[in-house]
C-alpha cells in the first residue's frame, strides 16, 4: 500500500504541532514557607483546568494561601484553587491571606522567558515587580494578591479581584488601637443569619455574656436588634431595628490579634448570599505567642528560633528552652507560626536574617517593659560594634510600632 505525500506531510505537521504545543507547555509549583511540597500549581496546557483549594481550617500552621478563579460564577469550592492551568500564557493571581514567604520551582516544562511577578505591597503601599525564574523567593505581607504575568513588565495589576463571589475584608487597627473590619451588605425583611463556615475561633456577639473573656472575634451589625444563635452556635440570627437597609454595616472586630481569618455567609429570605472573610492585617508583632503581651518567653522563643539559624522545619519543641509554663503547646504552636511568617520583620538590623543583636533589642525592650519613653541607648546591653546608634534606632522604632 502506497501511502501519498500529501498524507505524510500532514502527519509530520500535526506531529510538529503537537511537539511544539509540548514544549510550551510548563507547570509551576508553589512552596510556602520553605515547606518540601508545593501547595499550588499553575501553567499553561492544552486544555484549561483548575482545581479547588480546601476551605481555610487555620489548623495546623496551614496558610491561607490559593490561586484565584477567573470564572465569571465560580462554582462554592472553585473560587479558591490549587491548581490553574490556562490555554495560554495569561494571567494568574495568588490571593495571600497569611504573611507568607512564596517561593516558584518548576514541576514540568520551562518557566517562559519575560515572567512577572507583580503586587502593590499593602504596608508600603508602592507597586512591586519582581522577575519571575527558577527558585524566585518573595515574602508577601498579609493582604497582598499576587499576579503573575507572561510578557511586558507590567504597571499596574491585571488581576485586581480576589474572586467573583468572595471578598476580603481586612481587619486593620483604628485610633483607639482595637482591629475592627466593616463591610455593607443589602437587607429586605429586617432579618439576616450569619454563617460561620471556617477557622476553629471562637465567635461572640456584641454584648454577649463572656464576650470580652473569651470571644477571639466579636460580630455585631448597625441596628441589630436582637441577636440569636443555633443550638452548635454556627448560625447567628439577627432581627434588625428596621425592615430594610441597603447599606447595612456589619463588623467584626479582633478581641485576640491571634484569632484565625473566619469566614461568614450573610443572607436575608430574599436576596444572594454575601461571602465574607475577615482577616486581621497585621504587618509584625513581637508578641509571639499572642497573649496579649510582649513576655520573656516571646524572647525565649525568638532566642530559640534565631539560636536554630531560623529553620522552617523547626517544631514546636525547639523553641521551647528557657520559657515557663505559660509557654502552653498551643501559645508555642501560635508563636512558632508567627517566627517563621515574619523573618523580613524581625530583621531588626537590616540584615537578610535576624541576628543575636536583634534578640538582645528585644531582650532590653521588654526587660524595660516595653517604655515608649526609651531610647537607643537603653536596647545596646550584650550587642556587639555592628549594632550603632543608627541600628538600635531603627530596632527601637519598628519595636515600639509591633507593640502598639
Amino acid at each position: 500500500m502506497r501511502v501519498s505525500a500529501s498524507i505524510v506531510s500532514l502527519l509530520l505537521l500535526c506531529a510538529t504541532v503537537a511537539s511544539l504545543a509540548s514544549e510550551s507547555s510548563y507547570k509551576i509549583g508553589v512552596f510556602i514557607n520553605g515547606a518540601s511540597s508545593p501547595s499550588l500549581y499553575f501553567g499553561k496546557a492544552a486544555a484549561e483546568s483548575e482545581f479547588p483549594a480546601p476551605p481555610y481550617s487555620g489548623m495546623f500552621g496551614v496558610k491561607d494561601v490559593y490561586l484565584v478563579s477567573q470564572k465569571a460564577a465560580p462554582d462554592e469550592w472553585f473560587d479558591r484553587l490549587s491548581e490553574q492551568l490556562l490555554t495560554t500564557d495569561g494571567a494568574w493571581a495568588i490571593a495571600v491571606n497569611s504573611n507568607a514567604k512564596l517561593e516558584f520551582k518548576v514541576a514540568t516544562g520551562a518557566i517562559p522567558a519575560n515572567a512577572w511577578i507583580s503586587y502593590n505591597d499593602p504596608k508600603k503601599g508602592t507597586f512591586q515587580t519582581v522577575e519571575l525564574t527558577e527558585g524566585t523567593a518573595v515574602s508577601f505581607k498579609t493582604g497582598t494578591l499576587v499576579n503573575i504575568t507572561v510578557g511586558a513588565q507590567p504597571t499596574s495589576l491585571a488581576i485586581d479581584k480576589d474572586s467573583a463571589s468572595d471578598e476580603r475584608v481586612f481587619v486593620t487597627k483604628n485610633e483607639d488601637k482595637k482591629y475592627i473590619g466593616v463591610s455593607s451588605v443589602s437587607i429586605i425583611g429586617g432579618v439576616l443569619t450569619v454563617e460561620f463556615v471556617a477557622g476553629v475561633a471562637k465567635i461572640y456577639y456584641l454584648g454577649e455574656d463572656g464576650a470580652e473573656e473569651n470571644a477571639d472575634w466579636i460580630f455585631s451589625v448597625a441596628g441589630g436588634a436582637d441577636y440569636s444563635w443555633n443550638a452548635d452556635r454556627t448560625v447567628l440570627t439577627v432581627t434588625l431595628d428596621a425592615p430594610t437597609r441597603s447599606d447595612l454595616k456589619v463588623f467584626m472586630t479582633a478581641n485576640k490579634t491571634s484569632a484565625s481569618p473566619i469566614s461568614t455567609i450573610i443572607a436575608d429570605s430574599y436576596g444572594d448570599p454575601k461571602t465574607l472573610d475577615w482577616i486581621i492585617q497585621k504587618f509584625g508583632t513581637i508578641d509571639f505567642d499572642g497573649d496579649g503581651e510582649p513576655t520573656n518567653n516571646d524572647v525565649m522563643y525568638f532566642f530559640n528560633f534565631v539560636s536554630n539559624d531560623c529553620d522552617p522545619d523547626l517544631t514546636i519543641n525547639d523553641i521551647k528552652a528557657y520559657t515557663d509554663e505559660d509557654a502552653t503547646e498551643e501559645r508555642l504552636a501560635q508563636a512558632l507560626e508567627t517566627l517563621k511568617n515574619s523573618i523580613d520583620d524581625l530583621c531588626l538590623s537590616g540584615g537578610e536574617k535576624p541576628t543575636n543583636n536583634d534578640v538582645m533589642f528585644l531582650f532590653n525592650f521588654v526587660s524595660n517593659d516595653c517604655d515608649p519613653d526609651l531610647t537607643a541607648a537603653d536596647i545596646q546591653a550584650y550587642t556587639d560594634e555592628e549594632a550603632t546608634e543608627e541600628v538600635r534606632q531603627t530596632a527601637l522604632d519598628t519595636m515600639k510600632e509591633m507593640k502598639e
